[in-house]
């Protein structure tokens, strides 16, 4: 059985021995890239199976031009991470936006990073690892549908803010929809959000989430409906802008 095949792009030299040295410990093949053009050609030549990208580049070409170039052009479906130093909401938000499958801050953690390396590789590729190994799915034409119990607890002009017993990861898309939802608001049957950030744990209870959704702009009309439908049934909202 051949190796999983990874890239990294990456211009911090001493960032890209620990990302080589924890992907060679699974028994990855490793191919390293600090020339975005150059990453580029690759990925024409030979797609891996997992690809980990950095944002800042000088030069013509940043991350988030390779990661489009990948997805609009290249038409291609394997995963990319991005890994950066960079912690802005908006940055976050357009690199899930782009393409990227997944946004970590660096220097990633070694559980996190087992985490996610084993979500979307398949798990005889991943050797010596202690790690439980999720299976992987092809996020971009597979959907799947999970049910559970949530609290609105911040409306903001493009998102809402939920408390959830649930962790659920950045990058996950929310469809709020029913005919519930449906009677609350007729500018739209569902509406579309996405997660900018992982959830997070709440101050006063460590086994409940914050989640951060961004709403889809083209349905701010039923995020507003949502609000006075909430503010009619007295329950407490907040906007924050």
């Amino acid at each position: 059985m051949r190796k999983g095949l990874v890239y990294i792009l990456e211009d911090e030299l001493e960032m890209i021995q620990i990302l080589e040295k924890r992907f060679e410990k699974y028994g990855l093949e490793v191919k390293c890239f600090t020339d975005p053009h150059q990453s580029i050609q690759e990925v024409i030549d030979k797609a891996p199976d997992l690809m980990v990208v950095d944002i800042h580049f000088d030069g013509s070409l940043n991350g988030f031009d390779v990661i489009a170039k990948i997805r609009t052009e290249l038409k291609l479906e394997f995963p990319i991470i991005i890994l950066s130093g960079e912690q802005d909401h908006s940055e976050i938000a357009h690199g899930l936006e782009v393409g990227a499958n997944e946004y970590l801050i660096k220097p990633p953690q070694k559980n996190e990073f087992e985490e996610v390396i084993s979500r979307y590789l398949k798990a005889e590729n991943l050797k010596n690892s202690d790690h439980n190994l999720f299976l992987p799915t092809n996020s971009f034409f597979k959907e799947s549908k999970l049910t559970f119990k949530v609290s609105i607890k911040e409306i903001h002009p493009a998102g809402i803010t939920l408390s959830s017993d649930h962790l659920i990861n950045k990058g996950a898309v929310f469809k709020l929809g029913g005919l519930e939802l449906a009677k609350i608001t007729p500018n739209c049957n569902h509406v579309l959000v996405r997660v900018i950030g992982t959830a997070i744990g709440t101050v006063l209870d460590k086994n409940k989430f914050l989640i951060y959704l961004e709403i889809d702009e083209s349905q701010n009309a039923a995020l507003t409906d949502i609000k006075k439908f909430l503010d009619s049934k007295h329950i407490q909202t907040t906007i924050k802008n």
